[in-house]
């Protein structure tokens, strides 16, 4: 008994090894498989087609990935659901399909193997409900005005006339949607009149809102249009939204306000008249000797807005620095002072290197801007270390301010000289050149006035584009368009490459050509 015992146990020990190595494990080696699913049957291309659902079959087994937004259908049906099936996907509504009608199911990028997560992307079903399916389409470019670059993943609306596309409740008729290089293609439209606009569309409703960017809308006749160019911008706002008020201890009353909108008026309840002072996206009104509580405001929008104040007046007030981390050896630092200055104390306000002081100059412009100046050394940090008290406004003085910045080289700058053709300064319209880093930030910044060659010293190492702002409204800035009048968003005009910015270094670049 005890040998048949051993021989027992022996087995099993055996079986259960034997079965640890017949386990399922993954083969190793190989090709990695990077092909995406190939579609075995679809009602593609059918017509007299009826029900509410169908299937696409594939070659291997899918997942569906964010159908809700990637999923497009033209024209829309209500509570569409895409669910997965085994090897395949059904497609599924709630609404009733039109008669003689080309229905496109377009999906994005919702459709992936299982293992790999290999895209099928923009995969189109088409379908129609008569006995031909449509064949007109459009295709087009979407461009994002202000940078000139290409617009990515914008949705296109085709409305079947202008009243359409206006109104809010009415859906588009087709969609589509822009790929990584701006291009857009919408087939198996019918022939017709219809009216195209891109819209950034955030909130996934296939149409334009408040914020989002848009392109005016377009008129099209198909099949004559054989290509679209839209350029989308966010128009400016329509409400005063953005607008926040602080009151700062009763000294004074700043509030962020979009550039576009234009103080009007603002007076107190006891009809005191107030002044206010832009300063960048800023405006800033001096609430001393003023004998109301309440301020009341309108803007340029017609727009209202009353404010309550607070009376009890502080014995200081801030300076806001505008000096970024960097500058160049010839570049002065920027100061505001929400309220008019009456003096500066210049021994309360000290530029340090290291434990060195260096002589500066303070200068007072339009009684609230301050630039300092010193003999900057290239290379070198500075710390700017002023006092409580040395800006003085009617007996009022000043928080203590301290930052610090550092001093572009040779061996951490370059140059750009741009030499423009004549033709493209020779219109009256004035042109704004703008140099932008590779995160889009505008780090230099021209009015340009008939000059063919424009030097912009001074720039830290990295890589930049150049723009041309063709300034129409003589603004300063570049403009969006409006959807109220229709006024198109004013043209920008990329250099044709990115500038990399070496050290000790003039890259020169000749823009010719006039667009």
């Amino acid at each position: 008994m005890k040998r048949n015992s051993a021989y027992f146990l022996l087995e099993c020990l055996v079986v259960l090894l034997t079965a640890g190595c017949a386990q399922v494990r993954s083969v190793s080696g190989g090709e990695l498989d990077t092909a995406p699913p190939v579609v075995l049957s679809s009602p593609h291309l059918m017509t007299n087609w009826s029900g509410s659902s169908f299937d696409i079959e594939f070659d291997e087994y899918v997942q569906v990935n964010n159908p809700r937004q990637q999923l497009l259908v033209s024209p829309p049906l209500n509570q569409v659901q895409v669910n997965a099936t085994p090897k395949g996907i059904r497609v599924s509504w709630n609404d009733t399909l039109r008669a003689n009608t080309t229905y496109v199911f377009n999906f994005g990028d919702c459709i992936a193997d299982i293992h790999e997560n290999n895209i099928l992307s923009n995969y189109v079903c088409a379908f129609s409900t008569g006995a031909q399916l449509d064949s007109c389409s459009t295709m087009g470019l979407a461009k994002i005005a202000e940078k000139d670059s290409l617009a990515s993943n914008i949705r296109i609306i085709v409305h079947e006339n202008d009243s359409a596309y206006r109104l809010k409740g009415v859906t588009p008729l087709y969609m589509g949607r822009t790929n990584e290089q701006g291009a857009f293609a919408i087939p198996y439209m019918r022939p017709g009149q219809y009216v195209l606009s891109a819209v950034g569309d955030v909130n996934n409703n296939a149409r334009w809102d408040e914020g989002e960017m848009m392109s005016l809308p377009m008129k099209i006749h198909l099949p004559d249009t054989n290509a679209a160019l839209l350029f989308l911008s966010t128009p400016l706002s329509r409400s005063q939204t953005g607008v926040s008020y602080r009151n700062t201890n009763g000294i004074y009353i700043s509030a962020k306000v979009p550039h576009h909108l234009y103080l009007t008026a603002s007076t107190t309840n006891q009809n005191d008249t107030l002044h206010a002072v832009r300063d960048l996206d800023s405006l800033y009104w001096d609430m001393r000797g003023t004998k109301g509580d309440e301020v009341y405001f309108q803007y340029s929008n017609g727009i209202t807005d009353t404010l309550s104040i607070n009376n009890k007046l502080s014995e200081r007030f801030p300076v806001i620095t505008h000096a970024p981390s960097r500058i160049g050896i010839s570049d002065s630092l920027c100061l505001f002072s929400p309220l008019p200055l009456d003096s500066v104390n210049g021994s309360a306000l000290v530029v340090m290197n290291d434990t060195l002081e260096v002589p500066s100059r303070t200068k007072i412009r339009d009684r609230q801007f301050i630039s300092i100046q010193a003999d900057w050394k290239a290379g070198e940090k500075y710390s700017i270390l002023g006092q409580r008290g040395c800006f003085n406004a009617a007996g009022l003085a000043s928080d203590s301010i301290q930052f610090t910045v550092e001093v572009l080289s040779d061996k951490t700058s370059g140059g750009i000289r741009v030499q423009l053709d004549s033709c493209m300064t020779q219109a009256d319209t004035p042109l704004i050149l703008q140099v932008v880093s590779k995160n889009g930030r505008v780090v230099k910044a021209q009015t340009l006035h008939r000059l063919h060659t424009v030097d912009v010293p001074q720039l830290e190492m990295g890589d930049y584009r150049i723009l041309l702002i063709y300034d129409e409204d003589r603004n300063g800035a570049f403009t969006p368009c409006n959807p109220n009048t229709s006024q198109q968003a004013e043209r920008v005009v990329a250099y044709g490459q990115g500038i990399q910015i070496r050290p000790n270094w003039t890259t020169t670049i000749t823009w010719q050509g006039c667009r």
